[in-house]
């Protein structure tokens, strides 16, 4: 089984899109980002990259439903047998209501099984998403500046650490000697195990146009014994397709 997990920035390349506490009373500057010519192109070779590693599971972070970038990819990957999956039709609504321009959307080689544990707040939901495929619990998870949301990944590993369980996406966390750090830490001191480092490669590669690495595969015990490989794909930044670079692990 291979996941590869990215956050494609809104299908805006490199290029800084509105936060939300920008256009949540100016969604003209939101509409002008989301619908420029350049949007299509950039989706278009995202799919392209992505579709060289055959993944069973791919998981983008940032995409926005709203745009007609986000439609093409929906579009691309179910004409290549992908299934979306999340949100539910009540959520997509939900989605369209807050005109959020982020979330976590997860599309499968087969339909997996969607769990109800995903945080209540809208907020919060936006950004994880959860799914069984196979016999591993998989967590495609974009982390907001959010202890709430960290102490949250921590009970629900805490609850299913004895399943196969990945948390893989962009985590947001970098700097030692932070809340967000001490968070993260705790998780690996639960016995979550990032895989990169595990299978040595530096700890400070970056994945990030930052030069940080934010974006990480966690595993439980029982899922780093299945773990095969573990890549990190900068040619998304480089060719100026995403400001991250994607993650990509291979299961047994």
């Amino acid at each position: 089984m291979r996941i590869l997990s990215l956050n494609v920035n809104n299908f805006g390349g490199i290029e800084e899109k509105p936060r939300y506490d920008e256009y949540k009373d100016d969604y003209l500057k939101l509409d002008s980002f989301r619908n420029d010519s350049k949007r299509i192109p950039v989706a278009n070779n995202i799919v392209e990259r992505i579709g060289t590693y055959q993944p069973d599971i791919i998981i983008m972070h940032e995409f926005d439903m709203n745009s007609p970038a986000g439609n093409y990819v929906i579009t691309e990957l179910e004409n290549l047998s992908y299934y979306e999956v999340y949100p539910d039709n009540k959520e997509k609504n939900d989605y369209k209501k807050k005109r959020a321009s982020s979330i976590t959307l997860i599309f499968v080689m087969e339909k997996g099984k969607k769990s109800n544990n995903s945080p209540t707040n809208l907020e919060k939901k936006l950004r994880w998403n959860h799914i069984i495929y196979l016999d591993y619990v998989i967590i495609g998870i974009h982390v907001p500046y959010d202890i709430h949301f960290w102490n949250e990944m921590i009970i629900f590993y805490e609850t299913n650490k004895n399943k196969k369980l990945i948390y893989i996406g962009d985590m947001n966390v970098y700097d030692p000697k932070t809340d967000r750090r001490e968070r993260f830490d705790n998780l690996l001191r639960c016995g979550a195990t990032d895989a990169w480092v595990e299978r040595r490669y530096p700890n400070d590669t970056p994945t990030f146009s930052g030069a940080t690495r934010i974006d990480y595969a966690l595993m439980s015990p029982s899922a780093i014994k299945c773990l095969n490989g573990i890549n990190i794909d900068s040619v998304f930044r480089e060719r100026n397709l995403s400001d991250h670079s994607a993650v990509i692990v291979d299961m047994i």
